[in-house]
Order: structure tokens, then C-alpha cells, then sequence
């Protein structure tokens, strides 16, 4: 687990510096609604909402109804302001959902790295999704990792982070607060046969980084 703190830590002090446009809190330029697309490493791909693939250029932003996604060994960099970068991991598909300073990123596969350097204002939102859970990130450093279709894990570096999850089948939300240097996973058990069935069960277990 040390090495998983480290690792994560490594992750964070590289977006910092992986982005030119990224300065210390107190500096501002750009805008939190502005999402660009950095930086790329191997095979990236960008599609915008009719599905249509775009060219993989510099500073291209990324509006509502986007999809990027990474192949094997590949990485996209992933900015929102000064303050907001986003690494798309190897093996990993996101969609953009945007509404004003409302931005939310659905992991579809794989995982993604964040670090928020400042909080967000009053009137903005960065919320992550994926299929078993959703959270709110506001002024952090962490990753979300898609791990399969029912399974989704989330650790944190520092700070704390609200995560809830949702019934599929009945929508009862559930909320679990997790702090830095915790791992949180939810887990739905059950496949659609099931769920129909009405016996969808979900656990959310919390563990400490370092043990």
C-alpha cells in the first residue's frame, strides 16, 4: 500500500508540471468551463458528440457530448484552468458532460488521475461518474479507476471526498466519506438478470493506503 501512496503522490506532482498553463494558486487565466486537451502520448483518440473523430491537436477543447479515450501505452493530459489537470491512463475511455461551470467526466473504462490544486468556486462543479458512483471533487489529488462494469475504486491523496453511490435497481443513494490516504471501493454484485430479479446487493468497503 506504501507503494500505491507513492505512486499516486508521483502521479500528482507530474500533472502539476505536465501542463504549461498550470501556476500557483493565487494566479488566474483561462476559465474553469475552458476544457483542453494538453498533451498526448501513443494512440488518443477524440470524438465529438455525433461521433465524428477529431484531429488530436494542442489546446483543442473539449466540448459537451465529447468522448476521449486512450489505447495500450497511450496517455492524454487534460487541463480546466490553471488550477485543474486530468491524466487519462492507458486503456481508458471518458465522456464530457458540460453545463456552464457544471463539468462532469464519466470514466468508461480504465482510470483517470486528478489534482485540483485550488478550490472551486462557489459556482463551479467537477463531478466524476462512473457506472456504480459519483463524486464531487473540489480542491484535491486522487484517482478513479473503472475497474469493471460493477466495480469502481477511488483513493485519495489528501483532503476528503464524498462519494455516492446509487441502486441501480431501486436508486437509493448511498454516501461514504472518504479521506487522504484511503482507498474506497463499490462493488455491485449481480448481473442484469439479477438486477431485474431484484436482488442487486452493493458493498462499499474503505482501506487505508498505508497499513
Amino acid at each position: 500500500m506504501k507503494r500505491i501512496l507513492a505512486l499516486l503522490l508521483s502521479i500528482c506532482l507530474m500533472t502539476s508540471f505536465a501542463f504549461p498553463a498550470l501556476a500557483a494558486p493565487g494566479q488566474t487565466s483561462g476559465a474553469a468551463t475552458t476544457l483542453r486537451l494538453e498533451s498526448t502520448t501513443g494512440t488518443v483518440q477524440m470524438k465529438n458528440a455525433a461521433g465524428v473523430t477529431l484531429q488530436n491537436t494542442k489546446g483543442a477543447r473539449l466540448y459537451n457530448g465529447y468522448t476521449l479515450s486512450t489505447q495500450k501505452s497511450s496517455y492524454a493530459y487534460v487541463s480546466l484552468d490553471q488550477t485543474k489537470a486530468i491524466k487519462l491512463d492507458a486503456s481508458t475511455g471518458t465522456s464530457v458532460f458540460q453545463s456552464g461551470k457544471m463539468l462532469e467526466l464519466k470514466v468508461l473504462s480504465g482510470q483517470i488521475f486528478f489534482n485540483v490544486t485550488a478550490p472551486l468556486q462557489a459556482n463551479e462543479s467537477l463531478t466524476i461518474r462512473t457506472s456504480t458512483m459519483v463524486t464531487g471533487v473540489r480542491g484535491t489529488c486522487g484517482w478513479v479507476e473503472m475497474v469493471d462494469r460493477h466495480t469502481t475504486r477511488i483513493a485519495l491523496l489528501e483532503g476528503k471526498l464524498d462519494v455516492t453511490s446509487k441502486d441501480p435497481l431501486t436508486n437509493l443513494q448511498r454516501t461514504t466519506t472518504i479521506v487522504g490516504g484511503q482507498i474506497a471501493t463499490i462493488v455491485y454484485h449481480g448481473d442484469e438478470q439479477e438486477q431485474i430479479a431484484g436482488t442487486v446487493s452493493e458493498d462499499v468497503t474503505i482501506q487505508d493506503m498505508i497499513e
